[in-house]
């Protein structure tokens, strides 16, 4: 009952704000191209049909489609108006749950996806800023195995991206590398970290050194950095 009246609610305010705006009766397949309603053509009728049942809209003779009732005009503010006390609690609910989230960036995001599903009843999704250009703050290497290297990279905007190569070095090796990489790359942009990887290294090609072969994979993972997204709420998809 609460999804079907959630539903209502969308088509009434739907047809009320395409209404208000053109002056037109308004007609289900209206809706669903310009009101983005989620719904098959006769989900949407049928509502409509309830809607007009019910006293919030009326069909008049001359066109298919609906106009409001002073009924319809009505529950429009007052939906308005618990929308508005809705969104001053949900406001200060949202910053604290900001608050508790601090500098993670990732959790920041995906929080931000399930605040917008929630607000909206709609999927929510958020993408991070393009990773290929934001710019690198710091890089960790951790051998975490004998046969596996995480590499860590922080960018300026506080991003934390994290990749595994198949690599081994020890200590001394490990520390040389890091120290090699955040001198190069700290400043750059990773779309500019791969290349400039291959510059530097490009006179030592013949050598055997394995630090370099690790650098140049170092380097592919940098090239090959995604932009993440966060979705959240794909169950209020409907058909």
């Amino acid at each position: 009952m609460e999804v079907l009246r959630e539903r209502k609610t969308k088509v009434l305010n739907a047809v009320i704000c395409h209404y208000i705006r053109t002056g037109k009766p308004v007609g289900s397949n209206v809706l669903i191209k310009e009101c983005n309603i989620s719904l098959s053509p006769a989900a949407v009728r049928n509502l409509m049909a309830e809607l007009e049942k019910d006293g919030y809209l009326t069909h008049p003779h001359t066109s298919a489609g609906r106009i409001p009732t002073d009924k319809g005009y009505r529950a429009y503010v007052d939906n308005l108006v618990k929308l508005q006390s809705y969104v001053i609690e949900e406001e200060e609910r949202i910053k604290r749950k900001y608050e508790r989230k601090h500098n993670e960036i990732e959790e920041i995001l995906s929080e931000t996806s399930r605040i917008l599903s929630g607000l909206s009843q709609y999927t929510g999704f958020v993408m991070t800023p393009k990773a290929q250009y934001d710019k690198i703050k710091n890089i960790e290497l951790v051998q975490i195995s004998e046969e596996d290297l995480l590499v860590i990279l922080l960018t300026q905007s506080g991003m934390v991206k994290h990749k595994k190569v198949k690599a081994y070095l020890v200590c001394g090796q490990l520390s040389k590398l890091r120290n090699f990489l955040n001198e190069k790359l700290r400043g750059i942009s990773v779309a500019q970290a791969n290349r400039k990887i291959i510059s530097e290294i490009k006179d030592f090609r013949q050598s055997k050194s394995e630090i370099l072969k690790i650098a140049e994979k170092i380097g592919d993972v940098f090239y090959n950095i995604q932009d993440d997204i966060y979705i959240d709420g794909t169950s209020n998809v409907v058909d």
